[in-house]
């Protein structure tokens, strides 16, 4: 870092080194700029930008790094005569203010903090939010942050959306489009309690080792799993986005996909042998009632037969047809236990007016004869 003392103004910009590669310089400037401006008296110690910066670097980098690319950003802005240093303190100049609100897009008052500026404004930044008022406002409270992280990552916008209930019901709605539960098994999601709402909208996670209790829990397990935050606070989930905006990150946007390899009509028969073979891998339960979730076979078959091409939505036809024609027997689960609720609700099939979730397996004695 730069030393107590030393004219920043005179100082050379050294090139980065190659392990800040993974930094973004101009977006390290910006939390330099909202950081110094954020401090209130006589300026901001240059100890405390690294303490308050650091946490947020690449964290496979070495240290060094980080302290280089802010040490940087103090010589850019000094430069631009927005700073300088004076005994280990960087005291903002008046150049600074104008570049901050051209930073931001808004004016803020010059007593605006660090944690404002950080939690709203650098957040908004990172989620592309910065030119929308009052989406920006949101983002003060987790119910705003996780619905904006939530919005960035599935790529769509809530319409109408109120509390955690109405957001609930909205990503119910999402997995009914994207086929994690089916219109059939479902039928209309406003038609539903709401605890089966909530299922339908856990369907979307991926860990579903532990269904959310409550719409709120749900939520925050959606948005730290599309973010990939080490936790569901809020403070967990402004660490993640900071980190990617420091990187240069670019989060929810979508990476194209490999082209799928080309369809080709599967005979029918072997269609029904590979269901049997992995539900027979699958299957749980004792001799003479051993079961396989839907929900589990169709990913299994899915990697094994990618020239099908098969959606979920095919997939439970061919079942319930199957079924209807005695190849194969299709069973409902009798007791509902809340450890596999979403897989359950993901497994879902509709015969007649019954809802079915497992595929049985026969007996070993009766596969062979």
């Amino acid at each position: 870092m730069a030393i107590p003392g030393q004219s920043i103004e005179r100082a050379e910009i050294l090139p980065p080194p190659a392990a800040s590669r993974g930094l973004d310089q101009t977006a390290v400037a910006a939390a330099v700029l909202l950081r110094v401006t954020g401090a209130h008296g006589g300026g901001l110690p240059v100890s405390r930008l690294v303490h308050d910066l650091s946490p947020f670097a690449v964290q496979c980098l070495p240290a060094d790094a980080m302290h280089r690319a802010l040490d940087n950003a103090l010589l850019k802005l000094a430069a631009d005569d927005c700073l300088r240093l004076e005994a280990g303190r960087v005291k903002p100049m008046a150049a600074i203010w104008p570049r901050r609100d051209q930073l931001l897009g808004c004016r803020l008052p010059h007593q605006t903090g660090w944690v404002e500026l950080r939690d709203v404004h650098l957040i908004a930044r990172a989620l592309d939010l910065a030119s929308e008022p009052r989406r920006r406002r949101s983002l003060r409270d987790g119910s705003g942050l996780r619905r904006a992280v939530l919005e960035k990552a599935f790529g769509v916008r809530f319409k109408d959306i109120g509390g955690v209930a109405d957001l609930r019901d909205a990503l119910a709605r999402l997995a009914l489009r994207r086929g994690t539960v089916t219109g059939d098994a479902a039928v209309a999601t406003g038609l539903l309690p709401p605890r089966q709402r909530r299922a339908q909208a856990a369907s979307l996670l991926r860990d579903t080792a532990r269904a959310p209790a409550t719409d709120a829990q749900l939520v925050a397990a959606l948005a730290a799993e599309q973010l990939g935050a080490s936790g569901t606070s809020l403070a967990a989930l402004r660490q993640e986005l900071l980190r990617r905006y420091l990187s240069g990150e670019r989060f929810g946007v979508a990476v194209p996909a490999a082209p799928p390899p080309p369809r080709r009509l599967f005979d029918l028969g072997e269609f029904l042998m590979e269901v049997r073979n992995f539900a027979r891998q699958l299957a749980q339960g004792w001799q003479g009632n051993r079961r396989a979730l839907i929900s589990r076979v169709f990913p299994a078959l899915c990697r094994a037969h990618p020239e099908w091409g098969l959606d979920v939505s095919k997939f439970k036809s061919l079942l319930a047809d199957a079924h209807r024609a005695g190849s194969l027997n299709l069973v409902n689960a009798d007791l509902r236990d809340r450890g596999i609720l979403a897989e359950l609700q993901a497994s879902a099939v509709a015969y007649h007016n019954m809802i079915m979730h497992f595929i049985r397996v026969e007996d070993e004695a009766s596969d062979a004869a």
